[in-house]
């Protein structure tokens, strides 16, 4: 495989105090890299860290590198620990899984807190949702149908089934994958919850798929890690999602995705750096 040379080996100079910021602009989105003047300016002056740059090297590498194999290890990990900790339900009538108590009972072992693990399956979801179908592999869309037919079906047997019903409805227009994550986005918690234990075999399934094929990155790990439109601002992707899926969501959430991204949350010991 042929090696891919790193933008930090040849970025350029930022010039001092007074010199022109077009040129230094230019030569960074050249390299894919882009920074905004102001940055430019802080850093001249000393008034900045200069983290914004840090973070858009960082980003224009992984780029380079085509390899987020660091999340795909993670969601792999998620979807089989999640298979082996969710339990059914025990009745005459089945009514699916055990969703109560599934994301308490995983943290221990995956070594985040809650709140960064429920904002990197929220982040799963959005990543699903901008996936091109012919990126997901030949089975897994078909796969994925099975799993949220199952879903509602359990779903509507429970005292949830006018909601069944509409998503049901919603999801009939398009049985995609887009389109599913498009709906229990915009889902109660509840619905969301209940949802949880049924996505850990495509989860593990996409993960393991993506990892056997080098782990390039996806539309959302682009937009996440390169912005929108040549807009850094993690304000800008946040619009986006809201335009393009109808859900906000917080910083919070691109901040754990792209740690996740850049390798920040490790695996078997998974703690921010």
């Amino acid at each position: 495989m042929a090696l891919v040379e790193s933008p930090r080996a040849k970025l350029p100079d930022l010039g001092q105090r007074g010199d022109s910021i077009v040129p230094v602009v230019e030569a960074f989105q050249a390299l894919g890299i882009r920074v905004s003047r102001d940055a430019i300016t802080q850093l001249r002056g000393g008034t900045t860290s200069g983290a914004e740059i840090a973070r858009a090297v960082a980003a224009a590498e992984i780029i380079a590198r085509g390899d987020v194999s660091s999340k795909n290890m993670f969601y792999k990990e998620y979807g089989v620990l999640g298979i082996t900790k969710r339990e059914k339900r025990t009745g005459d009538r089945s009514k699916g899984f055990v969703f109560r108590g599934l994301k308490r009972t995983m943290l221990n072992e995956l070594g985040v807190t809650g709140e960064n693990l429920g904002n990197l399956v929220k982040a799963l979801r959005i990543d699903l949702f901008y996936t091109p179908a012919d990126q997901l592999g030949i089975s897994f869309p078909a796969n994925y149908r099975e799993t949220v037919e199952a879903y509602l079906k359990d779903l509507g047997k429970r005292k949830n089934k006018q909601k069944a019903e509409e998503i049901a409805r919603k999801w009939g227009k398009s049985k995609t994958v887009r389109n599913f994550n498009g709906i229990i986005l915009n889902q109660p918690r509840e619905i969301v919850a209940a949802w949880t234990p049924y996505e850990m075999e495509p989860i593990r399934t996409l993960a393991t798929n993506r990892l056997n094929h080098h782990s390039p990155p996806t539309p959302f790990d682009r937009m996440v890690l390169m912005g929108v439109d040549g807009n850094r601002l993690d304000q800008a992707v946040m619009e986006r999602i809201k335009e393009d899926i109808g859900v906000n969501i917080s910083r919070q959430i691109i901040d754990s995705y792209r740690a996740l991204l850049m390798g920040r949350i490790k695996i078997n010991a998974q703690k921010l750096d």
